[in-house]
């Protein structure tokens, strides 16, 4: 490291317990940095909870609750007390939603002080795409957690694929293989189960409705299996009513999990499945690999970035419940398969570090004060 930093970075989150995948990012990546000597300048609403280290310096917003596009609003008389106090050298834009047009009226006044931001998912609304019409071509340099989101950034708003760097998640270091808890197998009746296991937030984009119709075909075709539902969100009840509708079996529903817990859930599965329409990284995909869990996942997005098709996991089309239903069964039957995947998932998990990856955006970052 070349010299230590002053970076503003406002924030809407910096809990580890999240089940938001940009907010667990930003958590280690700030206390990687914090820890490498830099000073970390915060912006965070009332209350929320961060982990503290002598060089993150937090200021609080009067409010807990603050609407994603008004932070833009609240961040800017932050962002000029603290530059007018601390001069900090890069204004850091952890999402162009809750920050890109606060950031840009900054830059109208200290044009000098470089912005990154990161990109964590192929957002397609109709406001977001206006904020990054309006912002993505301002940044100093564009952090995308995955290849795809470069991609679809250059072709979409014609940005120069120059200024992006892909830069992947990391997974907590606690997270690693052992031994199914013996605790958890007798308290959920699990003993015997060849256990699937999705988790995630319960919405549309991660698409947990279709894994009902894969228990189905899986029901049909052979037993001793369970699907566990680890998370919360707006399709829950949906996910119960059709439980409750269709009478399918072996379907467990728990709330989300973390630190140590999420170690003892991952490690209880036997294959992870995540069926995503869209996802900008996967996180949980890397975490389930780091615990040597074969993983199966939808053919899109940034998911073919970390699964390899019969590596260390399956890529399969969307929505196809047959298909999705005979790997897992495969994965059940065949020992040697799901060894040889199991060993390829956890090798090729060490990717996903975060000291790895908090050394090369160091190294971004002094790349453009140096500039």
């Amino acid at each position: 490291m070349k010299k230590a930093l002053k970076i503003c970075s406002p924030q809407l989150g910096l809990d580890p317990v999240s089940c938001l995948g940009g907010e667990v990012h930003d958590h280690f990546l700030i206390q990687n940095l914090a820890k490498n000597g830099n000073k970390i300048y915060i912006y965070l609403p009332k209350g929320r909870f961060y982990q503290k280290h002598k060089n993150i310096i937090v200021e609080r917003a009067p409010l807990k609750h603050i609407p994603a596009f008004a932070f833009n609003i609240l961040i800017i008389p932050y962002l000029f007390k603290t530059y007018n106090k601390e001069k900090f050298d890069i204004l850091r834009v952890h999402n162009p939603y809750f920050v890109g047009l606060g950031a840009l009226f900054f830059k109208l006044f200290h044009p000098n002080v470089p912005i990154v931001s990161t990109h964590h998912l192929a957002e397609d609304s109709q406001i977001s795409n206006v904020i990054n019409y309006l912002t993505v071509n301002k940044y100093d340099k564009i952090v995308c957690v995955s290849k795809y989101l470069k991609s679809w950034l250059i072709n979409k708003y014609k940005v120069n694929g120059n200024k992006i760097d892909v830069i992947y998640n990391g997974v907590d270091p606690i997270l690693k293989p052992k031994k199914k808890n013996k605790t958890l197998i007798k308290k959920y009746k699990l003993d015997g189960k060849f256990i699937i296991l999705f988790m995630g937030l319960f919405i549309p984009r991660k698409n947990p409705l279709f894994l009902l119709k894969v228990i189905e075909n899986l029901n049909k075709k052979t037993n001793n299996i369970s699907l566990i539902f680890c998370g919360y969100g707006p399709l829950k009840q949906n996910i119960e009513d059709i439980i409750k509708d269709k009478n399918i079996i072996n379907v467990k529903i728990f709330d989300p999990v973390f630190g140590t817990e999420k170690l003892e859930m991952l490690n209880l599965c036997d294959v992870f499945v995540l069926p995503s329409l869209n996802e900008g990284f996967g996180l949980v995909v890397a975490e389930a690999m780091a615990c040597a869990k074969p993983v199966i996942v939808s053919n899109n997005s940034s998911l073919t970035e970390l699964v390899s098709d019969k590596n260390n996991g399956f890529v399969i089309k969307k929505n196809y419940s047959n298909l999705w239903a005979d790997k897992i069964d495969k994965l059940k039957t065949d020992k040697n398969l799901y060894k040889n995947m199991a060993q390829k998932a956890k090798k090729e998990s060490i990717h996903f570090n975060w000291n790895k990856q908090t050394k090369i955006y160091q190294g971004i970052l002094e790349g453009l004060i140096d500039a």
